[in-house]
C-alpha cells in the first residue's frame, strides 16, 4: 500500500511555534527557514507515493518520464487457459491521455499469433524489467498491433482514493476461518478457500479475472487482466468496468480463456469465470481495484420458464448484483436470453406472460406485478430494453434506498398469442342526457377476420353538457407519466396496476363512471383485459344535451 506518514500524529501548537520563531535572532532565522523548507520537501517525498520510487509486490515501477520511443520491453497476458504468456513490445510515443493533463503510453507489439482486443485490458507492460502500466485500449481494423497503455502511476492514483474503502467493518471475508488480517481488518492471504471450491491461489500479474453482474445458470459480466497484486490488493483493467461510479462492491472471480477470437474489426477473448477470489471495491476511471478475500453481497434471482413444448417449468437459479441502476437491464437481458434460447421461431404469433415477485428491503409485503409481451419484441438487441422497462420504472421510483433481497420471475408462453387490432369504437346512440348510462362498443378485429366486440357501459356525469369524448388505446401505449405515483413508497402498489399489451383502455372526461375504474390515475378510465394483445386506437364522441 506504500509508506505514509500519519499527519494526525504531528500535532503542532502553531501559535507557540510562531511566537518562539519571532524570538530567534534574525541571523539564525534564515538557516532555520531553509532547514524547514528542505524538511517540508523531504516529507512530501515520503508521504506522496508519486514523488518516490514505489514497489508493488517487489516489482519496481518505471515512470512515464523515463520512457523513450524505441525502448523495448514485454507484456503479460493470457491467450488461452489460465497461464499468462510474454509478448514483446516497443514504445511508439508518449501521447495525450483520456484524463486532462495526463499522458499515456503508445506501444506496438511484434506478436503475430493474435490480434489484441477485448479482454487484454489490464495486461501489464514492463520496460527494463520495471512495471510501466497496463494496456487499456486498442484500435479497430488495425494492420499492426498498436496498443494504448495506462501508466501505472495513474492507476496508483486510484488506489490513493480508495484507502478508506478497505476500512469497511461490515465486509466479510470469503473464508471466515482465515485468521490473519492486515491492519485494516481485510484478510491478508495468498491462498483462500472459496465457498465450495477447493483452495485457490491468489491471482498474479497477467492472469485473467471475471467480474460477474449475473452468475449462476446464466453468467453476464466482463473479463480483463490483472495488472499487479500487492498483498490482498489487486489493480486491473486500466479503465472503468461499469462506468457507474467509483465506490462499488462486485464479486471477483478467476477466469479461464477458452479462446482468443480473431476478428477484422476487434478481436476478443472468450472467457469464463472460475472460483470466486474476492470483490471489486473501486471502479475508477484509470483502474479497477479488487480486495482479495472480500465477499460481495448478491441478490438471489430465480426464474421459472414454461413453454408450450415443455409441460414442466424449467428452473434457473442465479445471483444478481446490488446495483439498482443496472438491475432492470440485467433482468431484461436474462428474460430475453431465456426466451430466445427456449422459444423457437414459429409462423403463428407468440405471446409471453411475465410475472414478477420481489421482496424489497424497507417495504411491507412483496412487490408483485405482471406483463404480457409479444415474444418477438423481447428477442434480439432491443429485448432487454423492452422487458426491463417496467423494472426501470420501479427502481427509478424506489431509488437506492430500497434494494430487493430476493427476486422471482415466472415466464410462460401463452397458448393464444394472437394480436387483435382496435378497429373502431362507437356509442349505441348519437345523443344522451347527463346522468344517462350509454354503451360504448369497441370492435377488435384479428387478421384472420375473427372479430370481438367489447361493450363498455359509461355513466355520463351529472351536469355535463356538450361533446363527451372517449379514446380507446392498448394498455402498453399509455405513457407511464400519466399514472406515475407521487411518492416512491407507492411505486410497488402502482406497478400492480400498470397496463399491459392485452389491456384495452378507454379514457374519458373526469367524473364519469364506467364498467371498471382504474384507481390511481390523473384522468378517469376503464380497463378491460382481453385474451389477445391489441394494437391500434380509436376515438368516439356522443353529444350530451340538457338534462331531462
Amino acid at each position: 500500500m506504500g509508506n505514509y506518514i500519519s499527519l494526525i500524529s504531528l500535532k503542532i501548537n502553531l501559535k507557540t511555534a510562531v511566537s518562539n520563531y519571532r524570538n530567534i535572532m534574525p541571523g539564525y532565522r534564515l538557516y532555520i527557514t531553509i532547514f524547514l523548507i528542505t524538511l517540508f520537501f523531504i516529507t512530501l517525498v515520503f508521504i506522496n507515493p508519486a514523488a518516490a520510487e514505489m514497489k508493488v509486490k517487489g516489482i519496481s515501477i518505471i515512470g512515464i518520464e523515463e520512457l523513450r520511443p524505441g525502448m523495448r520491453g514485454y507484456g503479460l497476458t493470457v491467450f488461452k487457459g489460465t497461464e499468462p504468456e510474454k509478448f514483446k513490445v516497443e514504445v511508439v510515443d508518449i501521447v495525450a491521455g483520456q484524463i486532462p493533463g495526463k499522458k499515456n503510453i503508445l506501444i506496438k507489439t511484434e506478436e503475430k499469433r493474435h490480434l489484441f482486443g477485448s479482454g487484454v485490458s489490464g495486461s501489464p507492460v514492463y520496460f527494463d524489467n520495471r512495471l510501466a502500466g497496463a494496456i487499456y485500449a486498442t484500435e479497430e481494423y488495425q494492420i499492426e498491433n498498436i496498443l494504448h497503455v495506462m501508466p501505472i502511476q495513474n492507476m496508483l492514483d486510484e488506489l490513493e482514493k480508495v484507502i478508506t474503502v478497505f476500512d469497511d467493518k461490515n465486509s466479510t471475508s470469503v473464508d471466515q476461518n482465515v485468521p490473519s488480517t492486515d491492519k485494516n481488518g481485510a484478510p491478508d492471504i495468498s491462498v483462500i478457500s472459496v465457498n465450495n471450491f477447493k483452495a485457490v491461489s491468489a491471482p498474479k500479474a497477467g492472469e485473467m479475472i471475471f467480474v460477474p453482474l449475473v452468475r449462476g445458470d446464466i453468467w453476464i459480466g466482463s473479463a480483463g487482466t490483472v495488472t499487479t497484486v500487492d498483498g490482498n490488493i489487486l489493480l486491473a483493467f486500466g479503465h472503468p468496468n461499469l462506468f457507474t461510479g467509483d465506490n462499488i462492491i462486485l464479486p471477483m472471480h478467476k477466469a479461464n480463456v477458452n479462446s482468443t477470437i480473431p476478428k477484422m474489426n476487434l478481436s476478443y477473448k472468450m472467457a469464463a469465470g472460475l472460483a470466486e477470489i474476492g470483490a471489486v471495491v473501486w471502479d475508477g476511471k484509470q483502474a479497477i481495484i479488487g480486495q482479495i478475500g472480500r465477499k460481495a453481497s448478491m441478490i438471489p434471482l430465480k426464474v421459472s420458464l414454461k413453454t408450450l413444448n415443455s409441460p414442466e417449468a424449467k428452473i434457473y437459479n442465479m445471483e444478481i448484483i446490488r446495483k439498482s441502476q443496472l438491475i432492470s437491464k440485467l433482468i431484461g437481458t436474462v428474460i430475453s436470453s431465456l426466451i430466445t434460447s427456449n422459444i423457437n421461431a414459429s409462423t403463428k404469433e407468440q405471446a409471453i406472460s411475465v410475472n414478477y415477485s420481489m421482496k424489497i428491503n424497507g417495504l411491507k409485503g412483496d412487490a408483485t406485478f405482471s406483463q404480457r409481451y409479444d415474444a418477438d419484441s423481447i428477442k434480439g438487441d432491443t429485448g432487454p430494453l423492452v422487458s426491463g422497462l417496467i423494472l426501470t420504472t420501479l427502481f427509478n421510483g424506489l431509488g437506492d434506498k430500497y434494494v430487493p433481497d430476493d427476486i422471482s420471475i415466472g415466464i410462460e408462453e401463452l397458448a393464444d398469442g394472437r394480436t387483435g387490432n382496435i378497429r373502431k369504437a362507437d356509442f349505441n346512440k348519437s345523443t344522451a342526457h347527463a346522468g344517462d348510462t350509454v354503451t360504448l362498443n369497441v370492435e377488435i378485429e384479428h387478421s384472420l377476420d375473427e372479430r370481438m366486440v367489447v361493450p363498455i357501459e359509461i355513466v355520463i356525469p351529472e351536469g355535463f353538457n356538450g361533446t363527451f369524448p372517449v379514446s380507446v388505446v392498448p394498455g402498453n401505449k399509455v405513457r407511464p407519466s400519466e399514472v406515475s405515483p407521487d411518492y416512491a413508497i407507492l411505486t410497488v402498489d402502482w406497478l400492480k396496476g400498470v397496463l399491459r399489451s392485452d389491456d384495452v383502455v378507454v379514457m374519458f372526461p373526469s367524473g364519469a363512471r364506467a364498467t371498471a375504474f382504474y384507481p390511481i390515475s390523473r384522468i378517469d378510465r376503464t380497463v378491460i383485459r382481453l385474451p389477445w394483445a391489441v394494437t391500434g386506437a380509436s376515438d368516439a364522441t356522443i353529444n350530451i344535451i340538457d338534462a331531462r
